[in-house]
């Protein structure tokens, strides 16, 4: 039963009406814009609860939730690979490796320097064994590669700083989940994304519409990051249209999150 809320009534929460043997769930009406978040967390639940049974949209969700997991397991083991292959040919091949750095400097002037070590590291390794693997072979490795330094980015510069307000929330965020809150955030109106967009929102230079437009970006290549860490053949195709979409210099995935999340 929906019903329009009664003015000073609790805000926007469930009611349940039980006899012992019977019971109605009224669930408030709410205002256009905030629909979406209020139907993700609270109507749905609230019928899944009453009708003990999931949603399509549950099961869905369930199944992505499984496969991003994976992936993201997957994706952390190929960047260690990656990375410890990257050392053994700085240590025999210096000059390879020396120029790969300066390549991407040049490529990514206006924020190379503010990236961490470790996200420096796993561009340089990708960037290197992306150019290296003869057409024919698997480039899962090195696309898996960048998308790890775009979760890194989000996770040092958003996730873990805001994690004392969160409690914990977005410790240990994927690449995946990363990109479907950052969707969020500019109009998520309850539960743990709004308290993230409220720390967000106090964070200097921090621009709260441009990382939904980052998440935007991120969801529509995952896809990409998914298949490469399902034993799918990456084809050297896929290797450099990943590369455009997160190193561009201008509108690359790498430089927008750096410029919605500057680090300070």
């Amino acid at each position: 039963m929906l019903f329009p809320p009664i003015t000073g009534s609790p805000p926007w929460q469930p009611h349940v009406i039980t006899n012992g043997h019977f019971g109605l769930t009224e669930l408030p009406l709410r205002p256009m814009p905030e629909l979406d978040s209020y139907v993700q967390d609270v109507v749905r639940p609230e019928v899944e609860r009453v009708f003990h049974t999931p949603s399509a949209q549950t099961k869905a969700a369930t199944e992505a939730a499984r496969e991003e997991a994976t992936a993201s397991t997957v994706q952390a083991a190929a960047v260690r690979s990656l990375v410890a292959d990257g050392e053994v040919v700085r240590l025999t091949q210096p000059a390879a490796m020396i120029a790969t750095e300066n390549n991407l400097r040049r490529l990514l002037t206006a924020v190379w320097d503010t990236l961490g070590d470790d996200i420096q590291k796993m561009l340089i390794t990708a960037e290197y064994f992306g150019d290296q693997v003869p057409a024919s072979f698997d480039h899962s490795g090195p696309v898996l590669g960048l998308f790890a330094a775009c979760e890194r980015l989000t996770r040092d510069r958003l996730f873990v700083p805001s994690d004392a307000a969160l409690g914990g929330e977005y410790r240990r965020v994927t690449f995946g989940e990363a990109a479907e809150t950052l969707r969020r955030l500019p109009h998520w109106r309850s539960g743990k994304v709004k308290t993230l967009r409220g720390w967000a929102s106090r964070r200097p230079g921090a621009e709260i519409d441009a990382l939904g437009q980052c998440g935007k970006a991120m969801l529509s290549v995952n896809k990409w990051r998914i298949a490469a860490a399902h034993s799918v053949l990456v084809d050297k195709a896929t290797w450099d249209k990943t590369h455009i979409i997160v190193l561009d210099r201008q509108r690359g995935l790498l430089v927008q999150l750096c410029a919605a999340l500057p680090d300070i």
